[in-house]
């Protein structure tokens, strides 16, 4: 999501395995794949901001 008023970029993702989102988070970013990144995007970054927010409404799930 891109709000271009403000020049900002919003990424929302989600998880919701056993081991819950901060886990899985530090698991990424301490992975090879991460860490392997050239150039490494964090400098890029002027301000982060972490938000954890709950949907309105819940998604369907077809099976």
């Amino acid at each position: 999501m891109v709000v271009p008023e403000g020049n900002r970029f919003i990424w929302i993702l989600s998880y919701d395995g056993p081991d819950g989102f901060e886990a899985r988070d530090s698991a990424y970013y301490d992975s090879s794949d991460r860490k392997s990144m050239k150039p490494d995007p964090a400098p890029l970054i002027e301000k982060a901001e972490s938000w954890f927010v709950t949907a309105a409404i819940e998604p369907s799930r077809e099976e």
